[in-house]
This record gives C-alpha cells, sequence and structure tokens, in this order.
C-alpha cells in the first residue's frame, strides 16, 4: 500500500539490534525517522511483526515471465512479489546472447524495486553449467561482454577460468559485487579470488565440486572464510536440510537466502522459459526440459524464510535478516536497506509469528 505523509505503527514488533522489540516506529515522507510529537496517520499492529522487505538476489523469472527474454510485466512481477514480501529485487540474468546484454541494462534500470541486475554467467565453468546453454558460456575475452557486465549490480563467474582473477578485480573496482558460482574452483583458486574481492558464492553447494575430505573445493573455501557470503536455495529440492543446517551451524551471519525463482512461480506445473532453455515443472521440482538437470526453482521468498527458521532452529530474527539485513551488506546498502534504523527506507513488511506476510508498505510501488 502506498504510504502516507506520515506515520506511527504502534503495538508491533520491530525486527531491530537482531531481536523483535515491542516498541513504536515513525516513517515521513518514505523515511524511517525519530519518534514524532504528531503524525497523520497511526497504525496499529496489534502484535505483528514489522520488518524490513526481503530482497531477492537471485530471481529469474515469476508469473510466466522470464526475466531473459521478456522485457516487460515488471509491475506485474513486483506486485505479486510484494505478496509475498518481496520489495526490492535484482532480475537475474543467465547466460545468453550477447546483444541481450545492453537491451538488459537500459530495460532494467528504471523500476523502484529494482536494486540492479545479476548478471549469472556468461563466464561460468561448462563442467558445471546446470540450467545454462553451453553455448552461451563465454571465455574471459569478449569486450562486448566485459562492457556488458559494467552494468551488473552482480555478477556470478567461475573464478578458476582463465583470466577470471583480474576480472574479479576490475569489476570490484567499479562497485560491481562479484560472487563464484557454476564452478570447479579448488580452495587454492577460491582463496585467490576472494584476494581479488569477490565477496559471495552463488547457490552454495549446487553447480559446484561437491564436499571432499582431500579435496574440499569452494564451498568448504567460503565457509571457512569469515568474510565470505553465501546464498542458499532452501526449497527442500536444491539443498538436503542437514546441508542447510550444516551452513548455518557453519557461518551464519554469512547466510542469504535466495528463491533462484523462474517463470513457474505463483502458476505450478507446466513448460516455461528459462532464457534459451524449455523447462518442465512437475510437483514444483523445475527441470530442463527432457533431463534431471535442476533448473531454478518455483520457491517463494516467504517460503525460503519459514524453511530456514524450521530446518536451522534460528530465531525469527535470524530467519528474517538472511532475507533483508544479509543481501543489503552483500550490496553495500545496509544503512538504507534491509533494516529498519533512522533514515532507512520505509520499505516494511507485517508478518504474523508463524512469518506469513500480512501487509507491507512500500516506496517502490510504481
Amino acid at each position: 500500500m502506498p504510504q502516507a505523509l506520515s506515520q506511527r505503527y504502534t503495538g508491533g514488533h520491530l525486527v531491530k539490534d537482531h531481536q523483535l522489540i515491542k516498541e513504536d516506529l515513525w516513517v515521513k515522507d518514505g523515511k524511517i525517522v525519530s519518534p514524532q510529537s504528531r503524525v497523520d496517520q497511526t497504525i496499529a499492529m496489534d502484535g505483528k511483526i514489522i520488518a524490513p522487505g526481503y530482497i531477492d538476489l537471485q530471481i529469474n523469472g515469476a508469473f510466466g515471465v522470464d526475466f531473459a527474454t521478456q522485457w516487460d510485466n515488471l509491475e506485474k512481477i513486483a506486485s505479486g512479489l510484494r505478496r509475498q514480501g518481496v520489495l526490492n529485487f535484482l532480475p537475474t540474468l543467465i547466460s545468453s546472447p550477447l546483444d541481450h546484454y545492453k537491451q538488459w541494462r537500459a530495460h532494467y534500470s528504471h523500476h523502484p524495486a529494482i536494486l540492479g541486475v545479476h548478471l549469472e554467467g556468461p563466464f561460468i565453468n561448462r563442467e558445471k553449467a546446470g540450467a545454462h546453454s553451453r553455448k552461451m558460456i563465454q571465455s574471459i575475452s569478449s569486450e562486448a561482454v566485459l562492457e556488458a557486465l559494467e552494468g551488473g549490480k552482480l555478477v556470478t563467474l567461475a573464478p578458476e577460468m582463465p583470466n577470471a582473477i583480474a576480472l574479479i578485480r576490475q569489476l570490484s573496482a567499479k562497485g560491481i559485487v562479484v560472487a563464484a558460482g557454476h564452478s570447479l574452483a579448488t580452495v587454492e583458486e577460491s582463496k585467490l579470488a576472494f584476494e581479488a574481492g569477490l565477496k559471495m558464492v552463488t547457490h552454495l553447494f549446487n553447480a559446484m565440486t561437491p564436499i571432499h575430505h582431500r579435496q574440499p573445493g569452494l564451498a568448504v573455501a567460503a565457509l571457512t572464510n569469515p568474510s565470505i557470503y553465501y546464498s542458499i536455495i532452501a526449497d527442500g529440492i536444491h539443498l538436503h536440510p542437514e546441508m542447510v543446517k550444516l551452513a548455518w551451524q557453519t557461518k551464519p551471519d554469512k547466510l542469504i537466502l535466495v528463491t533462484d525463482a523462474m517463470a513457474a512461480m505463483g502458476l505450478g506445473d507446466g513448460l516455461y522459459r528459462l532464457g534459451e532453455q524449455v523447462i518442465e515443472v512437475k510437483e514444483g521440482h523445475a527441470y530442463v526440459a527432457g533431463t534431471k538437470r535442476l533448473a531454478g526453482s518455483a520457491l517463494q521468498m516467504d517460503q525460503a524464510v519459514r524453511n530456514l527458521y524450521a530446518i536451522t532452529g534460528c530465531s525469527i530474527p535470524q530467519a528474517i535478516e538472511a532475507a533483508t539485513l544479509r543481501p543489503a551488506e552483500l550490496l553495500g546498502i545496509a544503512g538504507r536497506k534491509g533494516t529498519l534504523v533512522v533514515g532507512a527506507d520505509a520499505d516494511l513488511i507485517f508478518l504474523d509469528h508463524d512469518l506469513n506476510v500480512q501487509g507491507w508498505s512500500c516506496t517502490t510501488e510504481e
């Protein structure tokens, strides 16, 4: 719902300082402010949880729309995501034809819910392509693709590929967040990437070397480095619950929930597009048609938060922060998004204590 000029939310529990705190929240002109003596509107929360809006760093599409091939209906998608608590997101574009990159940059730059674009590929390892079309994967030598990547907010690449370390330094210097994914990187290659500025591992455990006690690889390198964030797809399909629990117990303060949702999200079983690929969804499982290769998900972020809470036994604030504060920290916007501190954008969601979304109030509606 659009916000009034000034508001006071009373009788709610705020997600604040990693706790649920029962206190009032004041909003003025779309920003969280210090307590005010007068407001235009007082809203009784009746014990509901007030949290920052969820931020999805990896969403390939939803409600029948594939971000890589369909460049309209943004408000339709944003409206549907709000009902799930997602008030900001990064349209995620898998490895695609080179002429698409500049078009994406222009198209996804204007909607207020969009924080930037996540370019997942094209510099990934063919052996861990997953749902990416192998013919779209590029070597790190094309100036056209390098120029296109500069329009991204987050780039996922395979750090073991030739010239990857130099590219990580180049993108990081431009303020682009670099993540590792779809990769066969060793621990040693991973450490070189971390030193070069890489900050996150995309969908931990998926599309990378499995953990091995003599060759632990990228996942272990990420979990044993205190500075590196990692995202997980907590849909009960991509990861066994014990793997989610392992990651959480190892390094809870760097876990970021993503959906990796594709066009099927919000619709159900059927045939859909994911970039150049045809995807078949059966009983909520998304596969490249005719194969058993996972191809994104139909997961909603509100369900991901509930799943993390149920699987790990974490606190309610910790589950919420995995979809709010942590992605904001990674993007360097934690003073503005993902938090309820004074001065932050008043992008708010209202939850019951079972973590079901009851409503929202935000600055991102067109």
